[in-house]
């Protein structure tokens, strides 16, 4: 199994910053072996909105879709993958959880 963990620059970041990152994941990508499973895990900052007609997004996705999770949505296309949190339905409470700290 391949896996990637990705923390995305944010929406304040610069061009240069975002296409860096995108390269950086090209290259973590091409250095997998192809027969195993592969799973992209983290924070693209990003929000996906609701299911069109991409293959990448489920019919559980939230919130409308930015700019950055447009660029994330036709980059999963491109690479033939889901986001895996649009996937399964969430509660609002469980969408507040998401964004609270498990710090204690």
């Amino acid at each position: 199994m391949n896996i990637i963990q990705v923390y995305a620059p944010t929406s304040t970041s610069s061009k240069e910053e975002i296409e860096t990152f995108y390269e950086e994941l090209e290259k973590a990508i091409s250095e997998c072996t192809s027969q195993d499973p592969l799973i992209i895990m983290g924070d693209f900052n990003a929000k996906v909105g609701q299911h069109g007609n991409e293959k990448a997004v489920a019919k559980h996705g939230l919130g409308i879709r930015n700019e950055r999770g447009e660029q994330v949505v036709i980059w999963c296309d491109e690479h033939d993958l889901i986001i895996g949190n649009t996937i399964m339905f969430r509660t609002t409470s469980q969408e507040e959880m998401d964004m609270e700290t498990t710090r204690g």
